[in-house]
């Protein structure tokens, strides 16, 4: 009976670590595939967005982020971290699906100092959030070439990123992940400068 027992809890060990080696493959197929979007739609938006010129609050009577559409899908524009040499392109829509892929924007808009960004901690998209400090460099470019230039001023790890919270937080534009291996979100506060 116990080398029944041995036996069954071998196999069962065996067939444990193979699921577990299946889904890591496929993650990691998952993020590859994911990385190759993300560039392709770069390489995109940077062909097709003019030559980036200092934005800033303006006063603009419409506020609503301009929109440039990728085969279906529509962008505001790009996001940069310099020192963790990030670039990616910010979704027009907020939707699980499409944070998978790329940043995308939450609520708000630059020109009245209210942009806030959604996205993943995972490789390749908001990893650089573990790093960041503040002092760093952040820039937004929308799809018309307004580049609005910010400093990190704040930093701090929450469990509610509900519109109330996030839009209460001192930022003029705040970057939001969801850390892998928590039920919190790291949230990063920029100031324009």
């Amino acid at each position: 009976m116990k080398k029944r027992l041995t036996s069954v809890l071998f196999v069962l060990g065996i067939l444990l670590v193979l699921v577990s080696a299946l889904l890591a493959g496929w993650s990691a197929l998952s993020e590859n595939r994911a990385e190759k979007e993300r560039e392709t739609i770069l390489t995109q938006l940077r062909l097709l967005i003019p030559e980036p010129h200092n934005g800033g609050p303006d006063g603009r009577s419409d506020p609503t982020l301009p929109r440039l559409s990728l085969e279906g899908t529509d962008f505001v524009g790009i996001v940069e971290v310099p020192l963790f040499e990030t670039a990616l392109p910010v979704g027009a829509s907020w939707g699980e699906d499409a944070v998978a892929k790329y940043p995308c924007r939450y609520w708000g808009n630059p020109y009245e100092k209210s942009l806030i960004l959604g996205g993943s901690d995972g490789a390749g998209q908001f990893d650089f959030m573990k790093n960041i400090t503040e002092g760093d460099s952040v820039f937004f470019t929308d799809v018309t070439g307004l580049r609005f230039s910010y400093t990190v001023s704040q930093i701090f790890l929450t469990g509610d990123v509900s519109f109330e919270a996030l839009s209460a937080a001192e930022g003029d534009l705040i970057l939001f992940a969801r850390n892998t291996y928590s039920l919190d979100y790291t949230v990063v506060c920029c100031k324009l400068f």
